[in-house]
This record gives structure tokens, C-alpha cells and sequence, in this order.
């Protein structure tokens, strides 16, 4: 699984740190000694420390703040699903969730008054996979000649801990997504609930209520 992430207004990467400061002062400015740091990290926290370190050590806390957080934020994602028991579609899988992702970003940017980015930042993996991205960027340029604002984007890759806030969003959007599709029991789902208001376009059928047991 994996998401591309774009603000919707050009100041909602702003809104999305002044929100998080605001949680913050809201709970007091809580120091790295707060309870539940020295748990095992939640899968919400090993995706994006920075915005679920306000409630660390509580999972529900975490994905219910994040979920509002991310429902405030004024952006839109599109995410790519591909089967790891599928040979044929786990080969180059980076490269294709790239284009199909972009492919999303495209239809978007054909509603009116839409001014596209300029800047795609992805967390670095090997440099292999990287390279492997670059060409499928360079690749899907040709392929779609027709759009401007390929000519401009430019794909650079975050290789510092310390991520952006939008690629710990991205990485969280994607996870949610990921844990969706593989859990056999979502229940209430705040989150991936949130997650879905902000799809461009979505890959994922809902799936259906267990039938309660008599």
C-alpha cells in the first residue's frame, strides 16, 4: 500500500502544524517523560512520532486525534493497493503505486481552479528503488505529454529521522489503509473513516459488517 498525499489549499501543510501545536499547548506542552514513551511504540507512532507524540502510549488516543487532524487538514491522497501474493504485481511495485498514484493527482488537477505542486517528497528506501522511481517519474512523463505540470514536479527523498509533517501523514494514510485491507475485523474505525473523506479516488471496497452471532 501506498499514498500520495497534496494540499487542497495552498496553506494546509501550515494548518496541519499550527493544529498539531495547538494539541500541544491543549495538553499542557507534556515533556518525553510523559506516561507510555517507554512502551513498545503503537504502529500510529512507529508511522508518525511527531503527530501521535502528544497522546504516546495510548493507540485509540492516537488514531482518534490523528483522525481529526487529519479531517481539519484542508488535502486530498490518492493510494495504490497491490497483492504481495501476486509475483507479477509486487515486481516494481514502487514504480507502478508511483504512477497510479500520480494518474489520481492528474484527474484532480482537471477540476477547475486546481494549481498542481511542484515538490513530491517520498521517504528514501534503497538507492536502487529510488533510481527506480526517478525513471518511472521520467517514464510516465512521456506517457502523459499532455500534462503540464509534470514538466515542473520535481521527486526528491527524505533520508533524515526527523520526517516532514505531510510524509508522516502520508505514511500514516497509507498504513491505515494497509490495515484495513489485511484486518479481519475493523470495527470502528475513526481513522481509516477520516482517511476515506479525503480520497481523490478509492481503490478499497468497504467491507461489510461480521453478521452478529445468535
Amino acid at each position: 500500500m501506498q499514498s500520495l498525499c497534496w494540499p487542497a489549499l495552498p496553506t494546509a501543510w501550515i494548518d496541519l502544524t499550527h493544529a498539531l501545536h495547538a494539541l500541544w499547548t491543549g495538553r499542557g506542552n507534556p515533556g518525553p517523560h510523559v506516561p507510555g514513551l517507554d512502551r513498545p511504540p503503537t504502529w500510529v507512532r512507529t508511522c508518525a512520532p511527531q503527530l501521535a507524540a502528544p497522546f504516546a502510549g495510548t493507540v485509540a488516543a492516537e488514531e482518534s486525534s490523528i483522525a481529526t487532524l487529519l479531517a481539519r487538514t484542508p488535502m486530498r491522497a490518492a493510494i495504490s493497493v497491490f497483492d504481495s501474493r501476486d509475483r507479477k504485481a509486487t515486481h516494481g511495485t514502487s514504480q507502478q503505486a508511483l504512477s497510479q498514484c500520480l494518474s489520481v493527482y492528474d484527474q484532480f488537477l482537471r477540476t477547475p481552479l486546481q494549481q498542481s505542486c511542484t515538490l513530491l517528497v517520498s521517504r528514501s528506501q534503497t538507492e536502487a528503488v529510488d533510481q527506480q522511481c526517478l525513471e518511472e517519474l521520467g517514464r510516465y512523463r512521456t506517457l502523459m505529454p499532455e500534462a503540464s505540470w509534470l514538466r515542473d514536479l520535481q521527486l526528491q527523498f527524505w533520508n533524515e529521522t526527523l520526517e516532514p509533517l505531510p510524509l508522516e501523514l502520508a505514511q500514516v494514510v497509507a498504513a491505515s489503509a494497509a490495515r484495513h485491507v489485511l484486518a479481519e475485523d475493523t470495527g470502528n474505525d475513526p481513522l481509516f473513516e477520516a482517511i476515506l473523506t479525503k480520497l481523490a479516488h478509492n481503490p478499497i471496497q468497504r467491507r461489510r459488517s461480521a453478521p452478529k452471532r445468535r
